[in-house]
């Protein structure tokens, strides 16, 4: 696009507008630029909290200008409708693997040990779920995600959070009779393993407690 800018620099002559139309669909939004009352003006708009997330980085990947006085905006005319309602990823918390620099990486396998630092959880998902969020990916299942390990549910909360503020929805991978049950792996209540001690009469493939 040709860039005809607006400078961000001056707040007299600078205008944005934040707007939810009703025909926009989630995950869809709108990134434009315009005028208003003579002054130049820049349009956001989402079809739900994504959405918006979207258009802002709409203008951030491709609408800003550096100037040596600050930032300008190119003349943007967008607007997009997922094809796809749900664009999910579908991980294993020790294989995957955003943060190279970590000792205990792996590759393969399912249900492994969490062989990295407990802090490498946090920084592998946190760049995933920025990469996500730049490909307007809307959904991360991972397995492994409540595990002693890397934090419990302190950390899992932590994960959520990031993802919520980026418009990617966290979703823990669960058992009924397999994988812990809803706490992967720890001595918590809700691991099928910690349920089951104390427990001798309860058949082995019997699901969670009610």
């Amino acid at each position: 696009m040709v860039a005809e800018a607006a400078e961000l620099d001056d707040p007299m002559r600078r205008a944005l507008g934040l707007t939810d139309p009703s025909e926009l669909v989630a995950g869809g939004y709108v990134a434009r630029t315009g005028t208003l009352a003579g002054r130049p003006t820049v349009s956001l708009a989402g079809g739900d909290a994504a959405g918006v997330i979207y258009a802002v980085q709409e203008l951030s990947e491709s609408g800003l200008v550096p100037t040596p006085e600050g930032a300008a905006v190119r003349r943007l005319d967008v607007r997009r409708r997922p094809a796809l309602s749900y664009r999910m990823l579908w991980t294993w918390d020790h294989s995957t693997n955003w943060y190279l620099e970590q000792p205990g990486l792996q590759e393969v396998g399912a249900a492994n040990y969490y062989s990295k630092p407990a802090e490498g959880f946090l920084a592998d998902y946190k760049r995933l779920i920025d990469f996500m969020s730049r490909q307007r990916l809307n959904g991360l299942v991972v397995y492994g995600f409540l595990r002693d390990g890397h934090g419990g549910v302190d950390a899992a909360k932590e994960v959520a959070r990031y993802g919520r503020a980026r418009g990617v929805r966290v979703i823990p991978g669960v058992g009924i009779n397999s994988y812990g049950g809803i706490y992967y792996e720890g001595r918590h209540r809700y691991n099928l393993g910690t349920w089951f001690v104390g427990r001798p009469s309860t058949p082995a493939s019997a699901g969670s407690p009610s």
